[in-house]
């Protein structure tokens, strides 16, 4: 598997832009995102196309040229300072894994952005201890914030 940046200036992912972004939206849709998923379409599409976007879109594919992995990352302001925000990842089971180097190499590309946009950190979230862990092994690191959430919608 070999993972590709898609983005106007990058010729070669035009051709997945479409596909790319409908698997970000039913990442969303399958791990009960928050984000709106029509809004989640046109904001990486927008970002597709712009010099200078608020969201990276990458992709996995493997060696009969389909997309087996996807994640993408935000720009956002937390605490009044920038900050990337690692949206997703989504690599399809049973699929080749990441060859060597394939992750960090993402990560410092994700981060080169980031800091040009004035970011000092990057974050994400493990949808459980094992991912964490997986996570620490690529130089995250756990915070003592837990992720807590209240459903305050009216019955």
């Amino acid at each position: 598997m070999r993972v590709l940046l898609v983005h106007v200036s990058v010729p070669e992912s035009h051709k997945y832009l479409k596909t790319a972004v409908e698997r970000c939206m039913a990442f969303n849709e399958a791990y009960e995102g928050r984000a709106d998923t029509n809004r989640l379409y046109l904001e990486l599409t927008a970002a597709f196309y712009h010099k200078n976007p608020a969201h990276l879109l990458y992709i996995g594919i493997d060696e009969s040229d389909k997309i087996v992995a996807s994640g993408f990352a935000s720009m956002m302001e937390y605490m009044g300072a920038p900050v990337v925000n690692c949206d997703q990842l989504w690599r399809n089971t049973g699929t080749a894994v990441f060859g060597p180097g394939q992750i960090e190499k993402t990560l410092e590309s994700i981060a080169k952005w980031g800091r040009a946009n004035g970011a000092k950190h990057m974050r994400t979230y493990a949808i459980n201890p094992k991912i964490a862990e997986i996570a620490e092994a690529y130089g995250w690191k756990r915070t003592p914030q837990i992720l807590l959430e209240m459903d305050i919608t009216e019955e």
